[in-house]
């Protein structure tokens, strides 16, 4: 079993510093945040699962990505903007449909106090495009985050398929549990309607689980309130 260690926020194995994707050292700006990915290095096997890290692949998003090709990685959350789920009502199942009022409404009104938004609500899954000043808002909004939190936004808005829903949780408006929630109702549905697919629920347990990490991440950040100070950019970005 290789050894995991840490030193000066750098994670080791075997004393060897260990390497992002792109050949940059695995840092974090926090030491609890190490401790974090260090732990869930240290539960691999010999042979890292990518599928069970998912906090070493945010530290990796933010190292490779946010840090290197921010622009990139806005263009690909903003791509959301005119496919969010919460905008897509299932009109033909009127108990589908009522339950997505009653949780996703409240959505709608948090995204136009919180970021401005005004967003276009549809039955059925044709395409609609947003107003065009949504994804101004939202790109003038994400320019806001440092680099640990653009990657845990990018981490969570694939699986919630809702750019609204990975704000609200990144902003602090919906913890992992209810953001999953609302992001997943049509399976909920259809798992009360007609009992559960074993295979369905395990691929939804992980997103749940990968999401929950994504939350610990962000909390530890809030708490510690250590970004990306300079001194970390010129020792682990030069």
């Amino acid at each position: 079993m290789k050894k995991i260690s840490v030193e000066n926020l750098t994670l080791l194995c075997d004393g060897k510093p260990l390497m992002t994707p792109l050949g940059r050292p695995l840092a974090l700006p926090d030491a609890a945040l190490t401790e974090m990915v260090a732990q869930e290095w240290r539960a691999q096997g010999n042979t890292p699962r990518k599928e069970t890290m998912p906090l070493t692949q945010i530290a990796c998003i933010a190292i490779d990505i946010a840090s290197h090709q921010r622009l990139q990685l806005v263009d690909d959350i903003l791509a959301y903007c005119d496919t969010d789920q919460i905008c897509y009502r299932a009109g033909n199942i009127p108990e589908l449909f009522a339950l997505q009022q009653e949780t996703l409404d409240g959505l709608l009104a948090w995204a136009e106090d919180t970021l401005s938004l005004r967003l276009k609500i549809t039955e059925g899954i044709m395409p609609i495009a947003q107003p065009p000043e949504n994804r101004v808002k939202l790109e003038a909004h994400l320019q806001q985050y440092d680099i640990w939190q653009l990657a845990v936004l990018a981490s969570v808005v694939k699986p919630l398929s809702s750019i609204v829903i990975a704000l609200a949780f990144i902003e602090g408006h919906l913890d992992a549990d209810h953001a999953f929630s609302a992001s997943h109702l049509e399976e909920s549905f259809e798992t009360a309607q007609w009992g559960a697919d074993d295979e369905k629920e395990a691929r939804l347990e992980r997103l749940l689980e990968d999401i929950r990490a994504a939350g610990a991440f962000l909390a530890v950040l809030k708490q510690s309130g250590k970004h990306t100070t300079m001194i970390f950019y010129k020792k682990i970005f030069r």
